[in-house]
C-alpha cells in the first residue's frame, strides 16, 4: 500500500508538470501568433500616408501660352512636381491631392477665410477676382509608394489656355 501511494504521487506530479509544459507551450504560441499579427498590421496599416511637404507658387504670370507640366521628378519615396496652371487672379490657394491608382490629382482651391462674429457665430469668406492668370507651382509629396502615369490639376489634364477657343 505504501508503494501504491508513492506511485500515485509520482503519477500526479508527472501529470501536473506535463500540463504546465502544455500550458506554457500554448501560451508561447498564442504570444507568437499575436506578435505576427502585430507585425503584419504594422506592415500593412502603419505605412505613412503621402503628404505635401512643399508648396511654392509664383505671382501671376502673364506671358504664358498654355498650362504645362514642367517636370516630374522622383527621389526615393518623394515626388517633386513643377507645373504652370491657370487659376483665379486672387492668388491665395489651398492645395491638396487625391490618388486613384496611378493618377495623382492636385486640388487647387481658393483659400477660405473664417471670420468670427461678436455673437460667436462664424462666416466663411471666399475672395475671388474676375480674372484668371498663369501661376508656376512647385509641389513636393513625400511617402509616395508608386510612380504616377497621369498628373491632373482639379480633375483635368494640364492643357488649357486663357482663351478657351484656342483649346479646340
Amino acid at each position: 500500500m505504501r508503494h501504491l501511494s508513492t506511485i500515485l504521487l509520482i503519477i500526479l506530479f508527472t501529470s501536473c508538470s506535463s500540463n504546465q509544459k502544455k500550458e506554457k507551450t500554448e501560451s508561447y504560441l498564442q504570444e507568437e501568433s499575436r506578435s505576427e499579427i502585430n507585425n503584419k498590421s504594422l506592415n500593412n496599416f502603419d505605412k505613412p500616408k503621402p503628404e505635401i511637404f512643399l508648396i511654392k507658387q509664383s505671382e501671376c504670370v502673364e506671358n504664358c501660352n498654355k498650362e504645362n507640366l514642367i517636370s516630374k521628378e522622383y527621389f526615393g519615396d518623394t515626388l517633386l512636381l513643377k507645373f504652370i496652371s491657370i487659376q483665379n487672379c486672387a492668388g491665395k490657394f489651398d492645395i491638396d491631392y487625391k490618388i486613384d491608382n496611378e493618377t495623382l490629382d492636385i486640388q487647387i482651391d481658393i483659400k477660405k477665410t473664417i471670420v468670427k462674429r461678436k455673437n460667436g457665430s462664424s462666416d466663411t469668406l471666399i475672395t475671388i477676382a474676375f480674372c484668371d492668370c498663369y501661376y508656376n507651382f512647385e509641389i513636393g509629396l513625400k511617402h509616395i509608394d508608386k510612380k504616377f502615369t497621369t498628373i491632373l490639376v482639379n480633375g483635368e489634364k494640364l492643357n488649357k489656355t486663357l482663351w478657351p477657343e484656342e483649346d479646340e
